[in-house]
């Protein structure tokens, strides 16, 4: 039930960086971003960019604390108990999990156009899919060191085509910057606050290092800092690389266009498409198995814990959840068979994208809620990693604010997505949220003891539930 610890702060920044996967975000969410928000994407992106940072900042401190596997998971069982525990991990489950189909699907479609098929054909695309889910399968068996290794890999080849393109985009502009950062209007600010949402898979990532604090070195000291460095890198790669891509393109064109990176590689590489083509998939194939693996820590975490069967967390000798990892990535082949073969793929990737961002923002508010639950109720007092006196003043600052700000976008994700996104979006979160309470209210509660990880003595010890 131990995984290995092997990641030092180099390798959980990169983790961090690589999550985020710039690139893909670029091409699957940019165009849904600028759609509904048109000249008001930049406001959009702050919208959402801002709470991540704050939370990230709040990821750190609840690390420091209480280092674990199952991070959000963990937290709340120890801080707000165990039913909310419940349906904090339903909505971590769906906040991943819907992510990893409109990756998949992706992947295939990029090398298949990487290596001159025909992207039209279902089952060469399903195919080539299971292919990609195979290789990260086994890149998350081969152990962490074979992560971080393929990572940093994977991370130097984007960020340098990123680099470059850059630059070829400055010398090929063409028009203004300003219309970026133009103000919206009044009637702009429900795409706005959609696009913001369906921003958070764009931003999301930074938190991997979280779920690898019991494999890192140092747990109470390294995991946090690569989520912080992780949310404010592509915070400043969304501000440089948008509006140059706008301008160079037009934002008309790349408004809910399926792949605007690609639109941009056309524009700046006409007769060179795998410059464009290489770095994108790189980027699709390093996001899913990340996400993969943090979905993976959390269900071994619960399963550690009697919330899931236990076989869920057992190990291979690389102190690997095995099982879980392959049972994760079948299930998401599964749905993207299912997605392949709909009447309008492209319906419903969107729509599964934008949940997927309700999910994450929804995330990041129950843990915003942890920390500052924390903060204000039971610091310093119940834990005994707490019993030196000390504040964490900037951290409370930063809970509550997110907390405010990212209430304030769910609220307007169900006020304004019927508009935007479809009539059958609002019906199908809340339906979500319903089942999570179900789920919630009905576990059968075996124990009140739930596992701790101490990283002082490398071991795990059981701890009582107030």
């Amino acid at each position: 039930m131990r995984l290995v610890r092997v990641f030092r702060l180099a390798d959980l920044v990169s983790l961090s960086i690589s999550s985020v996967a710039p690139v893909f975000s670029i091409a699957a969410a940019g165009g849904a971003m600028m759609g509904a928000a048109g000249t008001g994407t930049f406001w959009a992106i702050l919208l959402i960019g801002l709470p991540f940072l704050l939370s990230s900042v709040v990821f750190r401190l609840l690390n420091q604390h209480f280092p674990h596997a199952g991070a959000s998971y963990h937290w709340s069982r120890r801080i707000l108990g165990y039913r909310m525990a419940r349906f904090q991990s339903w909505i971590l489950f769906w906040a991943y999990f819907s992510s990893l189909p409109p990756i998949i699907l992706p992947a295939a479609a990029y090398s298949a156009d990487l290596l001159g098929l025909p992207v039209f054909r279902a089952q060469m695309l399903l195919g080539i899919g299971a292919i990609w889910v195979v290789v990260a399968v086994g890149v998350l068996l081969g152990g962490s060191r074979v992560v971080a290794g393929i990572t940093k890999t994977f991370m130097l080849i984007e960020f340098g085509s990123l680099l470059v393109f850059v630059v070829v985009g400055i010398m090929h502009g063409n028009s203004s910057l300003g219309v970026f950062f133009r103000f919206p209007g009044v009637s702009q600010w429900h795409g706005v606050w959609i696009a913001a949402v369906i921003g958070a898979t764009a931003l999301d990532g930074w938190e991997i290092d979280s779920y690898a604090a019991e494999e890192s070195r140092q747990p109470r000291k390294d995991p946090g800092w690569g989520g912080i460095v992780g949310a404010i890198g592509a915070l400043a790669i969304y501000f440089v690389v948008y509006p140059i891509m706008i301008q160079d393109v037009g934002l008309h064109r790349l408004a809910n266009s399926l792949n605007p990176w690609m639109l941009w590689g056309h524009r700046l590489f006409r007769h060179h498409q795998t410059l464009a083509l290489l770095p994108v998939l790189v980027s699709t194939a390093g996001s899913l198995w990340l996400t993969a693996y943090i979905l993976t820590r959390i269900m071994f975490a619960m399963s550690r814990d009697r919330e899931l069967p236990a076989w869920i967390s057992q190990v291979n000798r690389r102190g690997v959840p095995a099982r879980a990892t392959i049972m994760i990535l079948g299930l998401a082949l599964g749905v993207v068979s299912l997605e392949v073969i709909m009447p309008s793929v492209d319906g419903f990737f969107n729509l599964i994208l934008s949940l997927a961002g309700l999910f994450l923002t929804l995330e990041f508010l129950l843990d915003s809620l942890t920390a500052a639950v924390f903060l204000f109720k039971l610091h310093p007092g119940w834990f005994p990693d707490a019993w030196t006196p000390h504040r964490h003043w900037g951290a409370t600052v930063a809970a509550y604010l997110s907390v405010v700000l990212l209430f304030l976008l769910v609220v307007g994700f169900f006020l304004y997505a019927p508009h935007i996104i479809g009539p059958t979006a609002d019906a199908i979160a809340l339906g979500i949220l319903l089942a999570g309470i179900g789920f919630a209210m009905r576990g059968r509660r075996p124990s009140q003891r739930f596992w701790v990880f101490q990283p002082e003595w490398d071991g795990l010890d059981l701890a009582e539930e107030e």
